[in-house]
């Protein structure tokens, strides 16, 4: 198509779990070109929890940022 877009028939998008959006690798080996799904992580928040230390409660941060935010839009 225009623009260089291709189009992934609903089959293929369906078996690998593609949506709109989603980052796919394309590579180039051999003469043939090679489409890569992207990786899937089932738990994401689990994955991510205890990576950066902190003694502050990550909910109450959460809500804080939030709130900092909501007032400078209100300015």
């Amino acid at each position: 198509m225009a623009k260089w877009q291709t189009v992934i028939p609903k089959e293929v998008r369906e078996a690998a779990s593609i949506r709109v959006g989603d980052m796919i690798e394309w590579r180039y080996e051999l003469g043939k070109i090679i489409v890569i799904p992207p990786t899937k992580i089932p738990n994401p928040s689990e994955s991510l929890y205890g990576l950066i230390p902190s003694d502050e409660d990550a909910v109450k941060a959460v809500k804080k940022i939030r709130g900092e935010r909501l007032e400078k839009s209100l300015r």
